[in-house]
């Protein structure tokens, strides 16, 4: 938690700094909460989700077409289903660097393409009927995905990102702990891929992102 905190924090500073137009800061919120009940096979079932995202980002324009900056991602989500003893708890944390390119633009609207180099860590906790598990992953990637801005004022800027046109490139290392059907588990696995759509920085925000940005 700390190391999140100083990551944040070093985003934060950033942006006090930033003296000129050059520079604009850019972040997304999201707070999602919902719950249910039912009964299945006469047995109740309670079924309750929080999940909470913040995303704060700092730039700097190179030119009218070019940007460049670094990113910061919190994100955690709870989920709890009361009748079978189910509980998952996620938790993430992510610093990138980031490019942007301007495609196209008039004074109001401008397409874009974002494409970021990011180190990712990823806690999961799992508490189900079979069993319990703790898994923690590790992830380094390059991701692109399109990207429209409109300028609600000189100073304030609407940017949608377009995360089902998202593509990423990663490497990913997991280790995985816990007890499954009376069995101990404790081992390690490691991955690669490249993703076209499905798959992006903001999964958990949707598959539009909405986000503002201020100009200095």
């Amino acid at each position: 938690m700390k190391t999140k905190l100083t990551l944040l924090f070093i985003l934060l500073a950033a942006a006090t700094v930033a003296g000129n137009a050059q520079y604009f800061v850019e972040g997304g919120f999201g707070v999602d909460f919902s719950g249910n009940k039912e009964s299945i096979d006469v047995s109740p079932s309670e079924t309750s989700r929080f999940s909470i995202n913040f995303l704060p980002q700092v730039g700097y324009r190179l030119n009218d077409k070019i940007a460049v900056g670094i990113q910061g991602i919190l994100s955690q989500n709870n989920f709890k289903r009361t009748g079978s003893v189910l509980k998952d708890k996620t938790s993430h944390w992510q610093i990138s660097a980031f490019g942007r390119y301007k495609l196209w633009g008039t004074e109001k609207f401008s397409l874009l393409l974002d494409g970021s180099i990011y180190y990712r860590e990823i806690k999961i906790n799992r508490i189900t009927l079979a069993g319990e598990q703790s898994d923690s992953y590790s992830r380094i990637g390059i991701d692109l995905v399109p990207a429209a801005i409109y300028n609600l004022t000189e100073k304030f800027s609407l940017i949608t990102r377009f995360i089902f046109l998202n593509m990423e490139l990663y490497s990913e290392n997991g280790k995985h702990k816990g007890t499954v059907d009376g069995i101990s588990v404790n081992n390690k696995s490691s991955a690669y891929s490249f993703v076209f759509s499905g798959s992006t920085l903001l999964t958990s925000l949707g598959n539009i992102n909405i986000g503002f940005i201020y100009n200095f």
